[in-house]
């Protein structure tokens, strides 16, 4: 069987990214991240943003493993990144006042992943 590859550069960028951060700061959490986004995509999670309201409190971080889409209402405002996200689930998050911000900034802004609530 031939060893299927991950061939979107920005994808194979983010996973060293969260590999150099895992071995800099001794963190398990970025090593997960890693970790998931080596995952096949049809075994990427998905994640709408009624589980994020059911899960997170007003003023959180959060980091979607996958895919965040629309499906359910966000009724509190917090800081979100994900590896995607679907154009109506932006709508909705602007709507809440949430503060989407793209995963390699969120890289930045969290280099240890302290305080920061995986959801997946």
């Amino acid at each position: 069987m031939k060893k299927v590859r991950k061939t979107n550069p920005e994808l194979l960028r983010l996973i060293e990214k969260a590999k150099e951060l895992a071995i800099k700061n001794e963190s398990k959490f970025w090593k997960r991240v890693a970790k998931e986004l080596m995952k096949p995509n049809r075994r990427r999670r998905v994640v709408n943003l009624g589980k994020v309201n059911r899960y997170t409190k007003k003023g959180e971080v959060v980091l979607v493993l996958g895919k965040l889409l629309s499906m359910g209402e966000l009724k509190h405002p917090l800081t979100i990144s994900a590896f995607s996200c679907s154009e109506a689930a932006r709508e909705k998050l602007k709507k809440a006042k949430a503060k989407y911000v793209e995963l390699e900034k969120f890289m930045k802004l969290y280099p240890e992943g302290k305080g920061v609530k995986l959801l997946g």
